[in-house]
């Protein structure tokens, strides 16, 4: 049994915008207590843990407040949507009319100092927009993908309403109207949709932390100011680990804002602030810079993430080419403990008087439930799943939509990901080339030259073009010396024709896993392109470690 950090008990669970399921997550009491004393120096706080979608934090995040700059996160989610709906070039020259010209911008704007008739691509505008906040590259931005001003602004409102965010209103593209409001808990929720959506948004802008405008091929009036170098306003940015985005704002109405994510072992945190007070810029951006690191270093410091194995247990199959079948959860389960406390989880499956499946079983199929329990209380209930079952006359499978799995020892598999159609293919074979004189229909697939032409074609059959096809190669264990080198010989054969078959149709193998003395679980994800492995030949049980390939 595991041993496990403290799991925080309330589960209140929030449903927003289709996008995810939210669990609000209570602090202990101390933790409450210097999370509360951070909240008296801001108007709105909302922390988020990504990767388990758990609230961390919340403080009036409900109350409209005006959201400045951050505006401009609608904004650029708009212009991502739109360059990859219609494959816009980044490098595409952006007219700059005197709407967008920086001498006609309002009192006090943040600019990136366009000059009308400049030559200025895509990519530079966006980059003038997330880095230095410039309203002119909002302006131009707005007439290139709208025509106009207000004719964008009003697009902007019926993404955001669309998208499920009752509470946002804008009156500008730029975050300068006094008009514009937002709650912190709906710019959180569409800051995480921008970044899920388009992660390139983070590397392309928001992780950069100069701009400099103009450049010599911009072109403009010399006599105005030249190679202008801004920073980016974003204090986290460089002086705090893993920070890469997203976006801060000011204005007099509310003081200074900030959106900031961070992404620190694989575990990514999200918070707005909104209301910070200050006597000048600099000592604003570095307050709502401190107040964030407070927050982050709390959920950090204090708290855990735990992966739940996808496996949690196994079911007989009669008339399969395996005499069991994994029993899954739809997908990982991410669980949040305090540091602080220990104990252990268990879990409970109940398969509702299931004793065993009839191969073959062609989809997926729900056959009860699991439930885990934290110091004897109940923390979370899953449903879970078979995938589909190989009957005796089958040694591959393809799919869209379920899970593929099996169970190898000396034998090995290859693994085919069609990265446009979100396709898996999977075979299992023992022996490397068939008889020319030897096996039915059915029987040679159990040999790698045949079983692997016949996946192929038969993902081509599927759409799958051979040009959008990768590779894995899996299994070969010596089960009896532990090294694939002291392996016999039909091992070493049955790894040699996996690669030479994928070598002649000139697929790419983006990974081996091979060798070893133990007998391994795999599992092929067809959505995402996933591999996990289990190495045990026993029942991959909750707990166990996986790895990716």
């Amino acid at each position: 049994m595991l041993r496990f950090y403290c799991f925080l008990v309330l589960i209140c669970l929030i449903c927003h915008n289709s996008y995810c399921l939210w669990v609000a997550y209570q602090p202990t009491e101390a933790n409450e207590q210097y999370l509360r004393e951070i909240s008296k120096h801001t108007q709105a706080i909302y922390l988020l843990d990504l990767n388990t979608q758990s609230i961390l934090w919340a403080y009036h995040e409900d109350i409209p407040l005006n959201p400045a700059s951050m505006t401009k996160i609608v904004v650029l989610d708009m212009a991502y949507d739109w360059i990859e709906e219609n494959k816009v070039d980044l490098q595409t020259l952006v007219p700059i009319s005197q709407n967008a010209d920086y001498r006609n911008s309002p009192p006090q704007s943040s600019l990136m100092f366009l000059q009308a008739g400049q030559k200025v691509t895509l990519l530079e505008l966006l980059r003038g927009i997330a880095i230095p906040s410039g309203n002119d590259a909002c302006v131009a931005l707005a007439e290139y993908m709208r025509g106009s001003q207000e004719a964008f602004v009003e697009a902007m409102n019926e993404h955001v309403h669309r998208l499920g965010f009752q509470n946002m209103t804008f009156k500008d593209c730029s975050g300068y109207s006094p008009q514009n409001f937002v709650t912190a808990k709906e710019m959180a929720l569409f800051t995480y949709q921008y970044i899920k959506k388009h992660p390139r948004a983070l590397k392309e802008l928001h992780s950069l932390r100069s701009f400099t405008y103009p450049l010599e091929a911009n072109g403009g009036d010399k006599k105005l100011p030249f190679r202008i170098c801004q920073e980016n306003r974003n204090y986290l940015l460089g002086n705090y680990e893993g920070a890469d985005g997203v976006k801060t704002g000011y204005i007099d109405e509310i003081g200074y804002n900030l959106a900031g994510t961070v992404l620190r072992e694989g575990r990514r945190l999200l918070v707005v602030v909104m209301g910070i007070q200050a006597e000048n810029s600099l000592q604003g951006a570095k307050k709502r810079a401190q107040l964030a690191q407070k927050l982050f270093d709390y959920a950090y410091d204090e708290l855990q993430e735990v992966v739940l194995p996808i496996q949690v247990g196994t079911i007989a199959v009669l008339g399969g080419v395996k005499e069991t079948a994994p029993v899954l959860l739809g997908e990982p389960i991410h669980l949040l403990f305090d540091k602080r406390e220990s104990g252990h989880l268990n879990k409970i499956l109940n398969l509702r008087g299931l004793k065993y499946l009839n191969a073959p079983l062609s989809t997926k199929k729900e056959i009860g439930e699991v439930s885990f329990f934290f110091k004897g209380k109940l923390i979370k209930t899953a449903p879970v799943y078979v995938e589909a079952v190989l009957g005796l006359a089958s040694e591959l499978a393809i799919s869209q939509e379920e899970v593929l799995a099996t169970l190898l020892g000396s034998c090995v598999s290859v693994v085919l990901w069609d990265s446009v159609n979100k396709r898996v293919g999977m075979n299992h074979f023992v022996n490397a080339q068939l008889l020319l004189n030897g096996g039915d229909k059915y029987e040679k697939y159990r040999y790698g030259d045949a079983s692997i032409q016949e996946l192929i074609e038969l993902m081509r059959k599927k759409g799958s073009h051979l040009s959008d096809l990768s590779a894995k190669v899996i299994g070969a264990a010596d089960m009896g010396s532990g090294t694939l080198l002291t392996a016999g010989e039909v091992i070493k054969k049955n790894v040699a024709i996996a690669m030479g078959v994928l070598t002649r149709y000139k697929i790419p193998i983006v990974a081996k896993d091979l060798g070893g003395d133990k007998a391994r679980w795999l599992f092929a994800f067809p959505k995402s392109g996933r591999t996990l492995v289990w190495v045990n030949e026993e029942e991959a049980s909750f707990g166990r470690e996986y790895r990716e390939i």
